[in-house]
């Protein structure tokens, strides 16, 4: 059965809705209505930090209530001064306790301070870790201990597209490089004890590919792993720390292979054979890795076929979808899988010719094999950006609710306005508006 429910703007931002196109076949044949005493009811998990249109930080919970200012000095338009001031990237502690975000300020046309800042979620206790007036912070992610936050960062006195990886301690101090290059992805060891950084692309496009190993609070200095990466973007470690997963190239480049390498970057074995650009990602158990690769030829650069294997009988790999995936990320719980395949979004019903490219929005069960089409939605700008560098951000960033029962979808409705959506798993709710804003993030706990 195929329903279309048309959530549309009402009146200024306050109201933006946006249209959201639903598939789902349930028991009775319905999809129940939200209500706000029903949202006010729900068993609540978590909190939701996000980038408001005023350009401050809120956190909130999944029914809309507890809404709490980070921030509260943004300015998007000038001020008597000049000046315009606005915040972003808000990243959660893996213990809940703090947010890590970006701020900043200067004129239309020059930048004064770029800072970055972490605060509890409550607004407190706000730590200044990092300022600048040229290096732009951009990607943020915590220790796993939660006692250094590491950042990507770019400068404007800096040639070309390089990027430094920088890491700082959360209690103050002076921040430290570990790394440089472009492209540049990492992963903390899960034990806090090293970084793996994949920097420079491919062996088989450019002469600076390398996966480098830096400990982390030692003196000793970083090497570089004896293999030849391929098209891949992220590494990641198992959840034990016992592993990493990489990709990597034969040395006469005619073949790509998913590997597991130990704790000290030595190879352990192949899992499977693969075509890049591939990215991939652990379950949270530990069980099951879930990989895109570009099987079928069809969108290089885009993403393809979804698989899903068990990396220790790599024989049992299961196709998660026919179409095109570009992004998927896993519940807390290891049981699901949010994927994420582009479509054409119509954007207003009395002009078919204004069309988007949006998102279709499944839920893959991993232990039926079964997928539910839970929404189609129109992503905000800042979103791309996440579900284009899925296999970074999944280190850093949860659109999953800790009870693995709900998805935070960040849209743009007809008039380009954005707003939060919370979305059940299951399909037998409506997504239910939660808040103007440009971008949210569940936190972990």
């Amino acid at each position: 059965m195929n329903k279309r429910i048309y959530l549309f703007r009402l009146a200024g931002l306050q109201f933006l809705v946006v249209v959201l196109l639903l598939t789902a076949c349930v028991p009775s044949g319905l999809s129940l209505p939200q209500s706000p005493l029903l949202a006010s009811l729900e068993r609540k998990a978590g909190l939701i930090a996000y980038v408001g249109l005023d350009g401050n930080i809120y956190t909130i919970d999944q029914g809309g209530s507890q809404q709490t200012a980070i921030t509260s000095d943004a300015n998007l338009e000038t001020d008597t001064q000049g000046m315009v001031r606005f915040y972003q990237h808000p990243t959660w502690s893996m213990d809940n306790k703090h947010l890590a975000f970006v701020g900043v300020e200067g004129t239309p046309t020059e930048v004064s301070a770029m800072r970055l800042l972490t605060a509890t979620p409550k607004g407190q206790d706000t730590v200044e870790l990092f300022r600048s007036s040229d290096v732009l912070p951009f990607y943020l992610s915590w220790s796993p201990n939660d006692e250094q936050v590491g950042f990507l960062a770019t400068s404007s006195s800096s040639s070309g597209f390089d990027q430094s990886l920088m890491l700082v301690p959360a209690a103050g101090g002076d921040a430290q490089t570990v790394g440089s290059g472009s492209p540049l992805f990492w992963a903390w060891s899960p034990d806090n004890d090293s970084i793996v950084i994949h920097s420079g692309g491919a062996t088989s496009t450019g002469t600076d590919a390398r996966v480098s190993l830096h400990p982390v609070g030692r003196t000793e200095e970083g090497a570089d792993l004896d293999i030849h990466p391929s098209s891949f973007q992220a590494p990641t470690w198992s959840p034990d720390g016992e592993e990493m997963l990489l990709a990597v190239e034969t040395e006469d480049e005619t073949a790509e292979t998913l590997i597991l390498a130990n704790s000290q970057g030595e190879l352990k074995r192949e899992i499977t054979d693969v075509k890049g650009p591939v990215a991939f990602g652990w379950s949270p158990d530990g069980q099951k890795i879930a990989f895109i690769t570009n099987a079928e030829d069809r969108v290089p650069g885009m993403g393809d076929t979804l698989m899903v294997i068990d990396p220790e009988h790599p024989e049992t790999a299961k196709r998660v979808s026919e179409e095109i995936v570009i992004a998927f990320f896993w519940s807390p719980d290891s049981e699901k899988l949010a994927t994420f395949t582009p479509t054409i979004v119509q954007m207003s019903e009395e002009d078919p010719t204004q069309q988007g490219l949006g998102f279709t929005v499944s839920v893959y069960n991993v232990n039926s094999g079964k997928a539910l089409e839970v929404g189609v939605f129109l992503p905000t700008q800042q979103f791309i950006s996440i579900l284009y560098f899925f296999d970074q951000y999944q280190h850093s960033f949860s659109l999953w609710s800790p009870d693995s029962r709900n998805l935070l979808l960040s849209t743009q409705g007809e008039n380009g306005d954005p707003a939060l959506f919370v979305v059940e798993a299951s399909g037998n709710l409506e997504p239910r508006f939660l808040a103007d804003g440009f971008l949210g993030a569940w936190s972990w706990r």
